[in-house]
């Protein structure tokens, strides 16, 4: 197979579906294209990537920017964004921001309606609709959560199963005579994250 071929088949298995970012793609991408690495691209490479790319070397071929910018996936930094520079470089190789698992450390390095989940962001307003069994605990901290802090009143519209769960809900306005030591007696926190009409739930609680 030519590298030609090998580039091809590299960016069709690339454009299907989300995919992860790791030391294994990497290094893979660097092998098969040649890829040429300066000084500093190559010792970060092998700080980041300690076990797998023990044999790599220099290649000859330019891919400008792209090895440091697929690094930077696994580093911990900040999620890469639609047409961003790194958006932008990662295009030359048929990538594009939306189509990569973004990874994570912290909750707070997660955006819009993603969480924390095994070091990947991964999004909570999808999975097939259920009824946890938690499903009144829930609506309650909602009801305390959103009353206390907004002065709104809570309508559930339905329950998703991931890898955690996920509520769609609506908001009214409210009057309300809530104290904060009420609040702090009967909030339990199982509301994780919230996001346009989305509250993800803390995945230690099941589902019937």
């Amino acid at each position: 197979m030519t590298n030609y071929m090998k580039f091809i088949l590299f960016l069709l298995i690339a454009s299907v579906g989300s995919l992860k970012i790791d030391c294994y793609y990497i290094t893979s991408f660097i092998q098969e294209n040649n890829v040429l690495l300066f000084p500093e691209t190559e010792k970060r490479l092998h700080r980041l990537c300690p076990t797998v790319s023990t044999h790599i070397v220099s290649g000859i071929d330019l891919y400008d920017g792209v090895v440091e910018t697929l690094l930077n996936r696994i580093d911990g930094s900040p999620d890469c964004i639609k047409w961003s520079e790194e958006d932008k470089t990662l295009r030359k190789i048929g990538l594009r921001c939306d189509m990569i698992e973004n990874t994570c450390k912290y909750e707070h390095e997660c955006n819009d309606c993603t969480v924390c989940i095994n070091n990947t962001c991964l999004p909570f307003n999808v999975g097939k609709k259920c009824i946890p069994e938690t499903h009144y605990e829930i609506k309650r901290d909602l009801e305390l959560y959103y009353e206390f802090y907004y002065l709104r009143r809570v309508q559930i519209e339905e329950h998703r199963c991931n890898h955690g769960i996920s509520v769609r809900f609506t908001t009214l306005p409210m009057e309300s005579n809530m104290t904060k030591d009420y609040f702090d007696k009967h909030y339990k926190e199982l509301l994780v994250k919230d996001c346009e009409g989305w509250g993800y739930i803390n995945n230690k609680f099941y589902v019937k």
